[in-house]
């Protein structure tokens, strides 16, 4: 996008100078117009929209957010935008960390029109608890109409991940040093402040099932409650190490063992559901 900025420079001088010549000729007014429609449309390409939007960024206060930082931001009003890395610290001091950001999304929509229509893809994406990690690969899409405080009102967005790795992960008092997820496919709808779960598989070696349910949003987010179960196949390389602590809770007609999580995204309740 730089490059291409700089050939844009260089072009504007041409026709800076080509419009100098042509003010002495006989259709001067005509060429006149011609130039002010191009420096119009030039100086829409041209905006320093990176250093307006990062400013902005880190002038917004957010009640969970302690800093934002955004490495070589590239960002313009169409199109795609880039950085070179992306970190969020909560005041949890929970870290999020994307590295070769891009996201082709429509800057103007999202500003003047109120929705956020988005094809997100990262390398690195993870996210840094106090004693445990994920980390993996994403791309995030989304079509949402959004309300004047940008928060979600309806729509759609959905999630694709690849290579997910989980750093000492506690479930229900079973603690895992590692475990390694090959793929995730999800889709989500949100409508009347419901996030309602249309899909969501994951699969790999150690873990393999799925998530089902809804979260009902709050306007501050980790207020949001939440209603969903995890379906997770017995065959799970997991599950074999634990096999005769989880065996009371595998359902024979399924397969799975159900865990079910209640409470709220700040104080979530996990609970193996025992088989009848």
């Amino acid at each position: 996008m730089k490059h291409f900025k700089l050939k844009i420079f260089k072009l504007l001088n041409s026709v800076s100078s080509f419009i100098k010549q042509a003010m002495n000729v006989e259709k001067k007014h005509s060429y006149l117009i011609l130039f002010i429609i191009s420096f119009i449309f030039f100086i829409i390409i041209l905006f320093p929209y990176e250093n307006i939007i990062t400013k902005k960024i880190n002038s917004m206060k957010f009640s969970q957010v302690k800093s934002v930082f955004i490495d070589n931001p590239n960002f313009n009003l169409f199109g795609k935008q880039s950085a070179d890395a992306l970190n969020v610290l909560l005041l949890s001091n929970t870290e999020i960390t994307i590295k070769k950001l891009t996201a082709d999304v429509s800057l103007f929509k999202f500003y003047f029109n109120k929705k956020l229509i988005t094809d997100i893809k990262s390398e690195i994406f993870k996210i840094t608890f106090k004693s445990s990690s994920i980390e993996g690969i994403f791309n995030l899409t989304s079509n949402l109409k959004l309300d004047e405080h940008n928060y979600p009102l309806a729509g759609t967005a959905g999630l694709k991940a690849e290579n997910i790795i989980l750093h000492k992960i506690s479930l229900s008092g079973f603690n895992f040093n590692t475990i390694n997820i090959k793929s995730i496919r999800s889709e989500f709808a949100i409508e009347n402040n419901n996030l309602m779960i249309k899909e969501f598989i994951f699969s790999g070696k150690d873990l393999n099932g799925k998530i089902r349910g809804n979260v009902r949003l709050n306007k501050t987010f980790r207020n949001s409650s939440l209603d969903l179960t995890i379906d997770i196949s017995s065959g799970s390389a997991i599950i074999k190490d634990f096999e005769i602590f989880i065996s009371p809770y595998v359902n024979p007609d399924t397969s799975t063992i159900s865990v079910a999580i209640s409470g709220t995204i700040s104080t979530p309740s996990i609970n193996l559901k025992k088989s009848m």
